[in-house]
């Protein structure tokens, strides 16, 4: 009898290890679609199961026009509204409605804002993946998985309980990043937004002026859903939004169909692509879009400002105080101060921005680099640690590494060259200078990646040792006018 007892535990031990085992497997293979090293939908959603029950007072829905456009912690810094962002990429109407519903098994928001730019798309089931693979499995789960397969009749139901039967091929190319996953979710604090540092540049955008009544169709299966979602949310005391974010593909016909549903189904809607809102917002597509598609951080902030005062002036949603929001201002902060710090021009500006426990920071110089070094831009690089005395060194090769705990330099007549690791050992860098004379180049590697200007002047590349990643390269032409150049880092 103690014999069947034992080997009874044995199984039941053995099995217990192999489905841990499996789940662990599961998470490795899972697609993590890292962005900006800020965002993954995997740690998006594991996030949001985290959150305090009851305590999200508005919740957005969507394709990437939502996670990119409304920012939880900007409406929470300016306004004190607590929120959430469920918007994943090309996220089909269907899946908005079932994360609505999987978050009010834990939630009871004020507003929902379903954000309309796939109304008029079909995300494709790699998508499907995107959001669903992380929802909790559930009864909500599993008729997601059915109106799925209904959607993408090649999706098998058991490739959602076990993602390993699709994805057994994906060894080849998994990463650190598959292999971070727990890292991923823990150091993720943007509660479902996703910060784009870049400008676009785009100078053709312009905001509706047409008086067209056109107007584009709305398919069936989408208005069975949008009125599932109307549904839902007058069924849970929810105040239901429909907002579209600046894009150059949203058309005055698709304004005028989702317009012509809201009114039916007396839902207010706000277009940021009408002149009115565009204005009224100061929204400047060029300085505020990451792309042809998507808002920056700072065009994020703008939206943020004018939904905030929507949100409290016509919905009464009042600011509360909580923890939550208020132990990640600094995490924000520090991306607003990276991306801030690589469209900062004026070297007497960028250089106090290096001191920054966060940050390594590599300087090779190039050329003739220090005959426009006024008294004002060596008195930055001392309060950086530097103490090299540029006086008469005319042509000169010199480099600098400032690491958290450690900075190094050297300069000479001669060419110079050194190495070392970042992360405790896991990357590594080599920096080399040579002056005019004696080879005139610079070179700044990480991991084998050259990141160096190559030109006239102080090369500075920054490393964030928090994120990984490189998130400036600039050069500096300290010979003369202090002009910067800039390498292009993704």
């Amino acid at each position: 009898m103690k014999k069947i007892a034992k080997d009874i535990v044995k199984s039941a031990a053995f099995i217990l290890c192999l489905v841990l085992l499996l789940g662990e497997v599961n998470k490795i293979l899972l697609f993590k679609a890292v962005e900006y090293r800020r965002y993954s939908p995997y740690s998006q959603y594991e996030k949001f199961y985290e959150m305090e029950t009851d305590s999200i007072d508005v919740l957005f829905a969507g394709s990437s026009h939502s996670y990119c456009s409304f920012s939880p912690q900007d409406f929470y810094d300016q306004f004190k509204i607590r929120s959430y962002n469920l918007g994943s990429s090309r996220q089909d109407v269907w899946i908005s409605y079932y994360w609505i519903r999987e978050a009010l098994r834990f939630q009871k928001p004020k507003a929902v804002i379903l954000e309309t730019f796939y109304i008029f798309g079909k995300g494709g089931e790699p998508f499907v993946r995107r959001s669903l693979d992380y929802m909790k499995w559930s009864s909500v789960k599993k008729e997601a998985v059915s109106a799925a397969r209904q959607e993408y009749p090649e999706i098998t139901a058991a490739s959602f309980y076990l993602p390993n039967i699709r994805f057994h091929e994906r060894w080849k190319e998994v990463g650190e990043d598959d292999f971070l996953h727990r890292e991923l979710a823990e150091n993720y604090e943007l509660k479902g937004y996703s910060a784009i540092g870049k400008k676009c540049g785009e100078e053709t955008y312009q905001p509706f002026s047409s008086d067209t009544e056109e107007k584009e169709e709305i398919s069936e299966d989408v208005s069975k859903y949008l009125d599932k979602i109307v549904g839902l949310c007058k069924e849970n005391n929810v105040e239901l939004l429909f907002v579209s974010n600046p894009a150059k593909d949203w058309s005055v016909q698709q304004h005028n169909a989702v317009a012509e549903y809201a009114r039916q189904q007396g839902i207010e809607y706000y277009d940021f692509n009408t002149q009115e809102l565009y204005i009224k917002s100061g929204y400047n597509f060029s300085e505020d879009n990451g792309d042809a598609g998507h808002s920056n951080i700072w065009g994020a902030e703008k939206i943020t400002r004018a939904m905030g005062e929507i949100l409290q002036q016509s919905y009464q949603i009042e600011g509360t105080e909580d923890k939550q929001w208020e132990e990640t201002k600094e995490y924000y902060e520090n991306i607003k101060k990276d991306y801030a710090l690589k469209y900062e021009t004026d070297i007497n500006k960028y250089l106090p921005l290096l001191s920054d426990p966060r940050y390594s920071v590599l300087i090779s110089a190039k050329d003739e680099a220090v005959n426009g070094l006024t008294e004002e831009i060596t008195g930055k690089l001392r309060a950086l640690g530097l103490q090299t005395d540029f006086s008469g060194k005319i042509h000169n090769s010199y480099y600098a590494v400032i690491l958290p705990d450690q900075v190094i330099e050297e300069i000479s007549a001669e060419a110079l060259s050194t190495e070392g690791t970042l992360r405790g050992g896991l990357s590594s860098y080599y920096v080399s200078s040579a002056g005019y004379l004696c080879g005139n180049n610079s070179s700044i590697l990480i991991d084998g990646i050259e990141y160096s200007v190559n030109s006239r002047g102080l090369n500075v590349v920054v490393y964030n040792n928090e994120n990984n990643e490189v998130i400036d390269a600039v050069c500096f032409d300290t010979y003369e006018g202090l002009k910067a150049m800039r390498k292009n880092i993704q």
